[in-house]
């Protein structure tokens, strides 16, 4: 597993958890998948972090993305300060960038 700290880290506010699996087409069928979860406290963030690494993620100074292998290919997983309501969300869950 690796870890990545990324500048701006998400606040105290809520938080979305986004995972990415890339998955090797001829052992899987497909080439993986991607969720975002609904907004929520960072605590409850973490811990959905932690049930998908396998483990505990110790202590986080700052750390919002993270890297574990999985059968066929790997998963990323990243914590993001949720999207304002009153701004539309692009197609895969993610903030849309001001005009």
């Amino acid at each position: 597993m690796s870890t990545k700290p990324l500048s701006g880290h998400a606040s105290d506010g809520l938080v979305v958890v986004h995972v990415r699996e890339q998955i090797n087409m001829a052992l899987a069928g497909h080439e993986g998948c991607e969720y975002t979860s609904p907004p929520q406290a960072r605590p409850d963030a973490l811990a959905l972090v932690a049930v998908l690494l396998g483990g505990a993620t110790h202590s986080t100074n700052g750390v919002t993305s993270w890297t574990c292998a999985v059968a066929g290919g790997r998963r990323t997983i990243t914590l993001a300060t949720a999207p304002d309501p009153g701004r539309p969300a692009g197609r895969n869950g993610h903030e849309r960038p001001a005009a």
